[in-house]
């Protein structure tokens, strides 16, 4: 009896470490997301930070805040593997855009 309480307790302190942990992975991208991107930047991304749960998925995030210069690849990027940081606005659009840029851009 004794030694399945000492279990559970084990196991629930791990848990409550982990919590902590990712907790405080959260609360350090949403720092570097407010220095990087601003009020307005960390505004947007504060849902999709706040969902963010797994290790991979925290440094995705992480390395798209390093990586990126604007809030929106973030947004694309974040949740797939591997991920890379676009280097061109056409990896931006989708592929029905792509046949505007030209005019856009006064190509």
């Amino acid at each position: 009896m004794y030694t399945l309480i000492e279990e559970e307790m084990a196991r629930l302190r791990d848990e409550g470490r982990r919590r902590g942990r990712r907790e405080g992975s959260r609360t350090l991208l949403e720092h570097q997301v407010g220095k990087k991107f601003g009020a307005d930047g960390a505004g947007q991304l504060s849902d999709l930070i706040g969902g963010l749960d797994g290790r991979d998925e925290l440094d995705a995030a992480a390395d798209a805040v390093i990586e990126c210069d604007t809030v929106l690849p973030i947004f694309v990027h974040v949740g797939t593997e591997p991920w890379t940081a676009p280097t061109r606005l056409e990896d931006l659009l989708a592929d029905e855009a792509k046949a505007f840029l030209p005019f856009a851009l006064g190509h």
